[in-house]
């Protein structure tokens, strides 16, 4: 009789046994994060519309010729690109929470200079000194993702904060245009720039570089996201000569450096172009702008979860690099039969389906940074987004060069369209799997 009163029987043993070994669901706070990324990309790329769509007012009211507005347009990108790097960098080091508040600070002050500028002159030194401090937003974002995401969800959480930027970016002209006519083209700086540094505030106050120091994270969710998250880099000494004589790594460089060149195009000079060669009148003109970054938001998205789904069965080498390669010559088909059509409407849609082809590839680039070292992801990529600055600093001067001395508005469109073949070709040399971590570590010993 004791012994029955001390055993459980069979039946509730099995009613028992998997409550207990139920696990606790892992908490979601990182995709609270990477919505607030999702907002900070956006937020950061007002400024680039913003003065592409001011820049027939500028142009008259600053008594600029275009030549000077290209070098406006690049000095923007050639500052950005030189100190791209050395700030991905001191994200590593320091830790993106205070790095991007440092930079959306500065991004703030100098949108609201702007449109205190009264010459050519103030005008290069404010956009070359914007440049120079809101360099390091993206390789920052990178590192916030790759502490808070393993490599089989980079990819998504990248192509999120790319559809934030052209989100963002998309629905500037619109608000910016009426913006322009309600108050002027300089006070709609000022309003952005205030905007800005109510938002570095916040992101200050609430983010944490580590999810273990994020209120409202649990245990499984932290396991979760340290399956292969980001080692500690603090401290660690970055690995320059891996960095500047992998060929893994100068294939992936040179790649964006193709798409920089090009996608500048898209918010630099493409509002000009559809005024001055295509005719569009200043009332659909928000509408033909907006296009090229409303397309640009749903592949940038698109592309992140489609590499993040071909890892499991084709590896990192070409979950990357297949859909680099599909968005590279897509988006050279498209941009090409865009310029040579005499149609307007199909001019713009093949364009704005080029620029998504382009945003399409985004995510695999930048979730490639984080596969050949995570600890190094601000670093890498940073040196990547120099490099695609460079492009970006070229395209819109030799732009302006070209319009200025031959009045054809296709030929450096065409260029592009050339360059992103060659991308298209550079990707069969870009390797994911072959981690930079590795080689530092086979060189140490």
């Amino acid at each position: 009789m004791a012994e029955q009163q001390h055993t459980v029987p069979r039946s509730r043993l099995l009613t028992i046994e998997p409550a207990c070994l139920t696990p606790t669901r892992p908490t979601r706070k990182r995709y609270y994060v990477l919505g607030v990324l999702f907002g900070l990309a956006g937020f950061t790329y007002l400024d680039r519309v913003c003065i592409s769509l001011a820049a027939p007012w500028m142009i008259h009211d600053l008594r600029l010729t275009p030549i000077e507005m290209g070098m406006v347009f690049s000095v923007f990108a050639a500052a950005y690109a030189l100190f791209e790097m050395p700030t991905g960098r001191l994200g590593d080091r320091l830790g993106p929470r205070r790095v991007l508040a440092r930079v959306l600070a500065w991004w703030s002050v100098f949108t609201a200079a702007t449109g205190w500028t009264q010459s050519f002159s103030s005008l290069l030194v404010v956009r070359f000194l914007f440049g120079a401090g809101e360099a390091g937003a993206y390789p920052n974002m990178t590192r916030a993702v790759a502490e808070w995401f393993p490599s089989k969800r980079r990819g998504m959480a990248m192509g999120t904060i790319w559809m934030g930027s052209r989100l963002g970016a998309a629905l500037t002209p619109s608000l910016v245009l009426f913006s322009i006519h309600l108050v002027g083209w300089r006070s709609t700086f000022h309003i952005l720039g205030a905007a800005g540094i109510g938002l570095a505030a916040l992101w200050y106050v609430w983010f944490r570089d580590r999810p273990s120091e994020m209120g409202g994270v649990n245990a499984a969710e932290l396991q979760f996201i340290r399956h292969d998250a980001a080692p500690d880099a603090a401290h660690a000494q970055t690995p320059w000569k891996f960095i500047l004589r992998n060929r893994n790594l100068w294939a992936l460089y040179s790649m964006y450096f193709t798409l920089g060149f090009t996608y500048y195009l898209y918010i630099s000079w493409f509002p000009l172009y559809l005024v001055k060669h295509r005719h569009v009148s200043i009332a659909h003109l928000a509408l033909f702008a907006s296009l090229p970054l409303l397309v640009a938001t749903v592949t940038s998205i698109t592309g992140g979860i489609v590499t993040d789904l071909l890892v499991s069965p084709l590896g990192l080498v070409w979950a990357r690099r297949t859909v680099g390669m599909i968005g590279c010559f897509t988006a050279a088909v498209c941009l090409t039969s865009g310029i040579l059509t005499k149609n307007l409407i199909a001019s713009v849609i093949l364009i704005a389906l080029a620029a998504g082809a382009s945003d399409f590839v985004l995510p695999a680039a930048w979730a490639a940074c984080t596969d050949i070292n995570s600890a190094a992801a601000g670093t890498i990529s940073g040196a990547m987004n120099m490099v695609g600055n460079i492009g970006a600093a070229l395209s819109p001067v030799l732009m302006g060069m070209v319009i200025q001395k031959t009045s054809n508005w296709n030929l450096t469109f065409l260029i592009a369209a050339g360059l992103n073949m060659v991308g298209m070709v550079l990707w069969l040399y870009i390797r994911s799997d072959r981690p930079l971590l590795n080689q530092v570590t086979a060189s140490a010993i």
